[in-house]
């Protein structure tokens, strides 16, 4: 292909990706630590990264770790991902099958209301059980990680499910460390939490993690020597290949 038909080409996409662009209003961005502004479009945005175009037409790319939660938040929300769905959520699950069956009629949102999973990219194959309370500190001290993680996991598309599983001492308890720590997950009603194959923790402490299938398998647990840090990790890797660990703890 001659040189000046390839510029043209390439004048197109942008040109017409510039035009996808255009369609959603340019917004205030915030940096983190709250002390830099910037007027941009959204353009696109992966598990690190955000792309935004400034208003003569320049882009910028920023790490996802520099803005605001409340920015991040709005790409989650309303922004799709230039990431490819994980291969997870390709596959088909039954809402029959067992995990999301025993949630269903068990969870609330952050105002105590009755709640369900989201399935609008269809049934998760994995779920997170989350144990935490609210007067625990190194729960509050986790949380905010977790927070990030569910994020750019639904950033991703990935089918995976985020559930609160409390040890509170009141479900109005529980409702208030929902909303302080802006979970984006639903939780399970208080008095739910031991219902009939709802996952148990087998780790003595709090904030522990739990991750299985849809079919209730336990591929992952926080434990003595398996950090939270390692369970985010391999659990990341676990949804976005479609697989399982090589050392699934069942």
């Amino acid at each position: 292909m001659p040189m000046n038909s390839q510029l043209l080409l390439s004048a197109a996409l942008w040109a017409s990706m510039l035009a996808s662009a255009i369609a959603v209003p340019p917004r205030l961005w915030t940096s983190k630590d709250g002390t830099a502004t910037l007027t941009a479009t959204y353009f696109k945005s992966d598990a690190e990264k955000v792309t935004l175009i400034l208003p003569n037409g320049r882009t910028r790319v920023i790490p996802l770790a520099m803005i605001s939660e409340a920015d991040a938040r709005w790409i989650a929300e309303n922004a799709s991902s230039s990431t490819p769905p994980d291969n997870s959520a390709t596959e088909s699950v039954p809402a029959t099958a067992k995990i999301p069956a025993a949630l269903a009629g068990k969870l609330i949102d952050d105002r105590g209301k009755p709640t369900a999973l989201d399935t609008k990219a269809g049934v998760p194959k994995y779920y997170l059980f989350y144990y935490s309370a609210s007067w625990c500190g190194p729960c509050h001290a986790f949380t905010p990680e977790l927070v990030r993680f569910a994020r750019k996991m639904k950033a991703r598309n990935a089918s995976l499910a985020i559930i609160l599983s409390p040890s509170d001492r009141t479900q109005e308890d529980e409702v208030a460390y929902m909303k302080e720590l802006r979970m984006p997950w639903p939780a399970l009603a208080l008095d739910q939490k031991s219902a009939p194959d709802i996952p148990r923790s087998e780790w003595g402490y709090i904030p522990a993690m739990v991750l299985v299938d849809a079919d209730g398998k336990r591929l992952l647990q926080v434990n003595d020597t398996f950090s939270k840090e390692a369970f985010l990790a391999q659990t990341e890797k676990i949804v976005r290949d479609g697989g399982t660990p090589a050392t699934a703890q069942n």
